[in-house]
């Protein structure tokens, strides 16, 4: 007969039972927030409340506990995400999660793989080591503040006298952050290797320098090219092959192929399509555009729905013989990258997918229609448009549609891409 457990069970009222085990499939990342946040609440009010209730000498015990155990949860994860970047360098890791406590071995473990697969975890590594080793020398392996003694008979904390709360708590609010931004710095490579843009040797931002310090590709065949060639290969260590793989991927590149003066062409559509495109979309918002900036005063309704069904009629009159699959495809493409500037092999990668889409809507006019109106008719297409070509490297044709079309000055995001700042990542992952 199973044991019914009436103390770790769900009951009334619904609102304060907690999900666990496959009930929301928490793991090392859930658990340490947990311990986290708890450590930091009992913080708190140990601070604000100057009274016996919460005495220092009490909390001291569970506080440095649950600080330590969330630590300790939180570098298992980052090693659980460190294992699935390392196949994408043909690399392993192997740690022993339930069978490693000691946060010294669980920490170098960590610091040691994470910088041979890439060199810019080192900047945040050395940041979090300073705790983390203060950490390991006064709780290894999660004892010291869970009993009074150990497996000895030895007592802990004979040679530390005090523990500042105010001190603990900057140096943990610090971690966490830290902690934090590893976190983010995982994920942000699991996306990056993820599109295929790095060789065995290279990482992408390594490439991305590597651009930058090579002549425009024109200037190659000149003799001193060979220096250049050979201080690079010197300073990543790299064989003539592993250059010519770096080359290659910098050739196709958007991001990377401008700083060598290579022009990769628009995918689908050329930059005169999509003026043609933006001729369409003009004239369909016109008067909504003159609106905005005051230069034309409010209709009544009536006749905005005309308007906006014989403007309809007309865009799909002017566009209909010039839109293919790839036209359509290609500034779609260009639209909805604009949502996700990150990475342009984002834009290739959904290039290909609305190509598919593309054909398909081909094969019915009345789906092609409606999805050419589905595009023309959104107020920030222009917009979105011209920040994905400044981001893929279409800078002269960018800032000549913002000459046509003045209002496109007071786009936030034209501002931001026109600045050039969508190019530069997060400093901490080596952009």
């Amino acid at each position: 007969m199973v044991r019914v457990n009436k103390t770790f069970c769900g009951s009334d009222p619904s609102w304060a039972n907690a999900c666990v085990g496959t009930n929301g499939n928490p793991g090392y990342k859930e658990y340490s927030k947990g311990f986290s946040r708890a450590a930091r609440v009992l913080i708190d009010k140990v601070l604000e409340e100057d009274s016996i209730e919460y005495h220092i000498d009490d909390f001291i015990y569970p506080i440095c506990f649950n600080m330590r155990h969330s630590v300790e949860l939180r570098l298992k994860h980052a090693i659980q995400m460190l294992e699935s970047l390392a196949p994408y360098k043909g690399q392993t890791s192997q740690f022993n999660f339930s069978g490693s406590h000691d946060i010294k071995n669980i920490w170098c473990y960590f610091k040691r793989k994470s910088e041979i697969f890439d060199i810019r975890y080192s900047e945040i590594n050395n940041r979090i080591e300073p705790v983390i080793m203060d950490i390991a020398d006064i709780d290894p392996t999660g004892q010291t503040f869970r009993y009074p003694k150990d497996n000895n008979n030895i007592k802990h904390l004979t040679n530390t006298q005090l523990i500042n709360f105010f001190t603990l708590k900057s140096s943990f609010t610090t971690l966490e952050k830290d902690l934090d931004l590893l976190v983010e710095m995982n994920e942000f490579l699991i996306r990056e290797y993820s599109l295929g843009s790095f060789t065995k040797k290279l990482s992408r931002a390594e490439l991305f320098d590597i651009s930058k310090k090579l002549p425009n590709r024109d200037l190659w065949k000149n003799d001193d090219f060979k220096d250049v060639r050979d201080n690079i290969k010197k300073d990543y260590s790299l064989s003539g092959k592993d250059f010519e793989k770096a080359v290659n991927i910098i050739s196709h590149n958007y991001e990377m192929s401008p700083m060598i003066n290579i022009s990769i062409d628009l995918l689908g559509v050329s930059v005169n399509d999509i003026k043609t495109f933006i001729k369409i979309w003009f004239d369909r918002h016109e008067r909504s555009i003159s609106k905005m900036q005051g230069k034309k005063p409010a209709n009544d309704l009536m006749e905005e729905v005309s308007h906006s069904i014989n403007a309809s009629h007309e865009s799909w009159s002017s566009a209909k013989e010039f839109v293919t699959p790839e036209i359509m495809a290609g500034l779609v493409s260009l639209f909805y990258f604009s949502y996700d500037l990150e990475f342009s092999e984002l834009y290739v990668e959904r290039y290909s997918n609305e190509l598919k889409l593309s054909e398909a809507y081909f094969l019915n006019d009345r789906e092609i229609k409606t999805n050419f109106h589905d595009l023309v008719s959104k107020t920030n297409a222009l917009e979105n448009i011209v920040a994905s070509l400044y981001f893929l490297g279409f800078l002269d044709d960018a800032e000549s549609i913002v000459t046509d079309y003045d209002f496109l000055n007071q786009s936030p995001l034209v501002k931001k891409a026109r600045s050039r700042q969508l190019f530069v990542k997060n400093p901490a992952f080596g952009y």
